[in-house]
């Protein structure tokens, strides 16, 4: 089985880049607030190949993040996630950000 590509543009068209998908990659994650208490750190490093592997792998090594995730934003490279984030496939080296909703205005 051969790994299928996705390609993209940025501005002009000048950089193209070529994401894998469906592999197994190393990505960091940045929580904050309440996802940040639940796991008890600001940033993890963990493998998966979709955002909801990344998810799956913070709930299992940290309980407690399963009541905070439903709730949650989630950034990838600074782009934000929506949908189905089993359908949200990473690049190696990905940055995810976990943003739990904030209080006040």
């Amino acid at each position: 089985m051969h790994p299928k590509f996705e390609i993209g543009r940025l501005g002009s068209g000048h950089w193209i880049w070529a994401r894998t998908l469906g592999l197994v990659v190393t990505v960091e994650v940045h929580l904050f607030a309440a996802a940040r208490s639940a796991v008890g750190y600001p940033t993890v490093t963990t493998s998966g190949a979709t955002l909801g592997d990344v998810v799956n792998s913070l709930i299992s090594a940290h309980p407690a993040f399963a009541q905070v995730a439903p709730r949650c934003s989630y950034l990838v490279d600074g782009l934000a996630a929506h949908g189905d984030l089993a359908l949200v496939h990473l690049a190696a080296g990905a940055r995810v950000d976990v943003l739990p909703p904030f209080a006040g205005g």
